[in-house]
This record gives C-alpha cells, sequence and structure tokens, in this order.
C-alpha cells in the first residue's frame, strides 16, 4: 500500500511541476510583453510632448527663442521635465525637478537612467520652420515610478494567481491521482488475492 501512496505522491509532485512551469513561462511573458506596451506608450507620451514644445520654439534675430508650451505645474505634476539645448548639445534652460543626470546625446533618441528614480528621456531635434535647419534639441523626461507601481501590482497579480491555481490544482490533483490509480489498486489487490488462493489450493494437496 506504501508503494503506492509513494507513486501516487510521484505523480503528483510532477503534475504541479509541470504546471508551475507552463504558468511561470505563460507569467513571463505576460510581464514581458505588457512592460514593452507600457514603455512604448511612456516613449510615445514624451515624443508628443517633445513635438509639441519643439513646434513652439523658434529661432529668431540670431537667438534660439525657447517657446511657452507647457507649465512648471503640469510637469511637476507627473514627474516630467523638459530641456532645451543649443546645436553643440549646451543645455541652455528647463523646465520642471527631476533628479535627471543623463549626459546629453543627439544619436540615442530614447534613454533610460537607472538607479532610484528610474528615469525615462527622448530626445529630439528643433528644426527651423522656413528651412528646417537645425536650431537646437528638446528633452522630454519622465520618471518611471508609475511604470513601477503597475508593474508591481502586475507582478502581485500574476504570483497570486499562480499560487491559487496550484493550491487548486494540488486539491484536483490529489483527486485525479486517486482515481487513476484506483483501478491499479483494485487489480492489484485481485492479483494478491488470487496469488494467496492459488497457494493455498496447490499447498493443500501437497501437505
Amino acid at each position: 500500500m506504501s508503494s503506492f501512496l509513494s507513486i501516487r505522491s510521484r505523480l503528483l509532485r510532477s503534475y504541479l511541476f509541470v504546471l508551475a512551469t507552463v504558468l511561470g513561462v505563460f507569467a513571463i511573458g505576460v510581464r514581458v510583453v505588457f512592460t514593452r506596451n507600457i514603455m512604448h506608450q511612456l516613449s510615445d507620451r514624451l515624443t508628443s510632448l517633445g513635438q509639441t514644445v519643439a513646434a513652439a520654439s523658434e529661432f529668431e534675430n540670431g537667438k534660439f527663442t525657447i517657446g511657452e508650451g507647457v507649465s512648471t505645474q503640469s510637469l511637476v505634476k507627473q514627474d516630467q521635465m523638459l530641456q532645451w539645448f543649443d546645436p553643440q548639445g549646451r543645455l541652455i534652460a528647463q523646465n520642471g525637478k527631476l533628479p535627471l543626470s543623463l549626459p546629453f546625446s543627439s544619436s540615442e533618441r530614447i534613454k533610460l537612467q537607472r538607479g532610484n528614480p528610474r528615469i525615462q528621456s527622448v530626445t529630439l531635434p528643433i528644426l527651423e520652420s522656413d528651412n528646417q535647419k537645425l536650431i537646437g534639441y528638446v528633452r522630454a523626461s519622465q520618471t518611471l515610478e508609475e511604470v513601477d507601481e503597475t508593474l508591481l501590482k502586475l507582478d502581485l497579480g500574476l504570483g497570486g494567481g499562480i499560487v491559487v491555481a496550484l493550491l487548486c490544482s494540488a486539491i484536483g490533483g490529489v483527486w485525479l491521482t486517486r482515481q487513476a490509480m484506483q483501478p491499479i489498486e483494485e487489480s492489484f489487490a485481485r492479483l494478491k488475492q488470487f496469488t494467496a488462493d492459488a497457494s493455498h489450493e496447490l499447498r493443500s494437496p501437497l501437505m
């Protein structure tokens, strides 16, 4: 009987291991796709902000004029910051308050500052409306605190879902393995009884 309990236990462990692997791979896939989409949405939002500000910036009388695009209060509320650079990459002005330490780079459109807090920046060129001449750059930045909070909630949801699914599956697995092993146990019991009866019948004439 103990051997059947051991087999039943191994079947249950194997079933739960396979299920946990499948659920884990699924959860990782969901997180990767969701993270990619939410980061893409953030990049689009920063690009739209940068384009709005770039359109309001002009080059007049030999000077680069920064347009009034977005209020400081709005930027601080959304954990965003705007920075203007001249064509040589020198900082001219900024609006908003973020602990941004990323060096300016005109070749990298999207950059990520790691640490606490994480910050994503999008750098766009500012072109003169008449002849499309480069007159500077604008960099729109935003912290990833909101993104990180959303991802944390997703992780907790996926992790909790996997735990609940495994617990329910364990309960169901006990019943399933018992149902699967029952015919085998009954057949083994009948075989054992038949062997005992045959042994008794053979032993009686010999005696």
